[in-house]
């Protein structure tokens, strides 16, 4: 609608329950002359169209963190203007925790703590920053439904949190409360991220299989049978790598990733300066060294400039992107 993608939408809902309380279907046209009803709605946008900061991530995060006590901390980079976002993303947490808004303390406008919130404008916060909770607050539950499942002995599905409790839905006189089951969750997760050991081994085969078989090529011959074999292995090694990375749940190569085009534009072309930049110094390091005869002393001093260029210019780079965002510079 006017070029904006609109979510959801209650107006309709609530003309129908308007409706149903004043009866305006069998009043309308009925009553006596001079008499009638009427009905009126309006519904306001919340979100921005438009980030003030252009860009392609996510315009809102949030972190969440449930502490020993039951505590739990919201951290997220809204401002706080008067306008009520930190009550607001507090019921949100308290709401899919089953805890009260009191035991949540909310850290907002911290950069240094809480990930990016584009900002308080277009009123934008309880949709954007209101669903960022709301989605990192139910990944949460999960794990602690998940230990309180365990602990009482029914399924999960079955379970529901309300009142600082995880009770069951058809006894609710079986529970446990909610800081028992935090603490029984955090003891069933307490190495966050495991280590991709799969994806490790197969990254480890791959990459050696070909970068042996790229330095030893012209040595022993692109078509001999340990080099053809090298390069079998490193193809058969990417292709189990890919499909192990998409299938594990904590995998070493974030594949969903490179779905964004500005991530995947950005780490191409850096891969590419990368190449031809250590490229250059190789080869340029043997041409100094064995054509002109330089020593490695005099040949790293002709390198300097480029050197200091490159540690004064790549944070400038850094700023201008954040700036400016990575299409230009790209």
């Amino acid at each position: 609608m006017n070029e904006l993608r609109i979510t959801s939408m209650g107006l309709g809902e609530c003309l129908d329950a308007l409706q149903r309380a004043t009866k305006f279907s069998e009043k309308h046209g009925q009553l006596p002359r001079g008499k009638g009803i009427g009905i009126a709605g309006s519904a306001y946008i919340s979100g921005a169209g438009l980030p003030i900061y252009w860009n392609e991530m996510p315009h809102s995060g949030a972190e969440i963190r449930i502490d020993r006590g039951g505590g739990v901390t919201v951290m997220c980079g809204t401002s706080e203007i008067g306008q009520g976002s930190d009550m607001v993303l507090a019921s949100v947490t308290a709401e899919a925790l089953g805890v009260l808004p009191e035991d949540v303390h909310v850290v907002s406008g911290d950069t240094s703590l809480a990930p990016v919130d584009l900002g308080s404008y277009s009123s934008r916060v309880t949709f954007m920053a209101g669903n960022a909770t709301k989605d990192a607050a139910m990944k949460l539950r999960a794990l602690v439904v998940e230990a309180a499942a365990e602990k009482l002995g029914v399924p999960a599905e079955r379970l529901l949190t309300a009142y600082r409790r995880v009770y069951d839905r058809d006894d609710p006189s079986r529970f446990v409360t909610f800081t028992d089951a935090a603490v029984v969750a955090e003891s069933k997760h307490p190495e966050g991220r495991r280590v991709d050991l799969p994806g490790q081994l197969l990254a480890i085969a791959w990459l050696g299989s070909l970068t042996y078989a790229l330095i030893e090529g012209n040595a022993k011959g692109w078509t001999s049978p340990l080099i053809v074999s090298l390069l079998a292995i490193a193809a058969v090694g990417l292709a189990l790598f890919l499909l192990v990375e998409r299938r594990t749940e904590s995998p070493m190569l974030q594949i969903h990733f490179f779905r964004n085009p500005t991530f995947t534009a950005a780490n191409t072309v850096a891969a590419l300066v990368s190449f031809g930049m250590f490229g250059m110094f190789f080869f340029l390091s043997l041409f100094m060294q064995s054509v002109l005869r330089y020593s490695a002393v005099q040949a790293g001093i002709r390198f300097l400039p480029a050197t200091v260029a490159i540690i004064f210019t790549a944070p400038l780079a850094g700023r201008v992107a954040g700036r400016i965002g990575s299409r230009v510079p790209m």
